[in-house]
């Protein structure tokens, strides 16, 4: 019996320290655990208290500032010289409306604004392609006068008018043409898109049009239908069937899409360019990157209002 102890204490060790292993395995996962838990709870106390500290900071400002509400709206849009009106206005908590007396700056200027069933309100003539910042309101009463800040940005361009871009999608297979000629060719096989974003204030489009050319002259020009009588925002495209394109070494072939909106004004929106070297080869122009941007603006007799380059146009 007594040459079994050796082994029967051998294996109560073995047993002893497995059980310590577990142990320790367990002992280290509930410190994994706890530690775990402890950062989450830090984590949450930090985000509440940083919680707090805004919600303090935004019921002080809120406290502090002077408006109860402010607003802006367009009315009146002049297409001949470029302008809207746009309606400011604010409401204060306090004022006496036979002392106080508001202003509103308006890039830079004053403009006085009069009392009508509790809010303050200026009419302001603005650009209607250009951005326009109304940096604040002041009160002035009895001699004492208090600012509140606005910093509002007018996009009345952005706001009022149809965002027009076009994209051509398919195959476009360029090559020399008749060599006796001079020409070089180019075949579509694909779809145009025309993608129209717009206010729902706007006015109907009254027409779409393909526009080709080659340098200055227009050799083709493609009606797109309408079929609704007022506009629905959205796309329309048109397809391009093996259509080939023929124009002389050294000269550019383009394609833009125009866009008649209900104002009168014009919108042309790059969709293809290629101009091909004296010696029949295409020439990298820079302008590959224009095709699909947002669409330039034009008045009724082709003046620029609102172009993005003018060299394209």
């Amino acid at each position: 019996m007594k040459k079994y102890i050796p082994t029967i204490l051998s294996g109560l060790a073995c047993v002893l320290l497995g059980v310590t292993l577990v142990q320790n395995y367990e002992l280290k996962r509930q410190l994994s655990e706890m530690e775990s838990n402890l950062w989450n709870r830090i984590s949450y106390v930090e985000n509440a208290v940083n919680g707090i500290s805004y919600q303090v900071e935004t019921k002080l400002e809120e406290g502090a500032a002077l408006l109860i509400d402010d607003n802006w709206s367009y009315q009146d849009a002049d297409i001949e010289n470029r302008t809207v009106t746009a309606v400011l206005e604010v409401m204060p908590k306090e004022y006496d409306p036979e002392k106080t007396k508001a202003t509103i700056i308006c890039d830079e200027k004053e403009y006085p604004m009069t009392l009508e069933s509790g809010i303050f309100r200026a009419r302001v003539e603005v650009s209607l392609f250009k951005n326009t910042l109304v940096e604040r309101v002041l009160f002035e009463e009895e001699g004492a006068i208090r600012t509140e800040s606005l910093n509002w940005s007018l996009t009345p361009r952005y706001d009022l008018l149809p965002i027009i871009y076009a994209h051509y999608a398919g195959g476009a297979t360029g090559r020399p043409g008749d060599q006796s000629k001079g020409v070089y060719e180019v075949e579509f096989d694909g779809e145009l898109q025309i993608d129209i974003d717009a206010p729902t204030e706007l006015e109907e489009i009254e027409a779409i049009s393909i526009v080709e050319m080659v340098d200055d002259e227009v050799i083709e020009r493609t009606e797109i239908p309408i079929t609704a009588s007022d506009l629905i925002p959205g796309s329309f495209t048109h397809e391009f069937d093996h259509k080939k394109v023929s124009f002389p070494y050294g000269s550019t072939y383009a394609m833009y899409v125009e866009v008649e909106d209900g104002y009168g004004l014009i919108h042309r929106a790059w969709a293809w360019r290629e101009k091909i070297d004296k010696n029949g080869e295409p020439t990298d122009d820079d302008h590959w990157w224009w095709r699909g941007a947002e669409a330039s603006i034009f008045d009724a007799d082709g003046e620029p209002l609102a172009v993005h380059d003018e060299e394209f146009y």
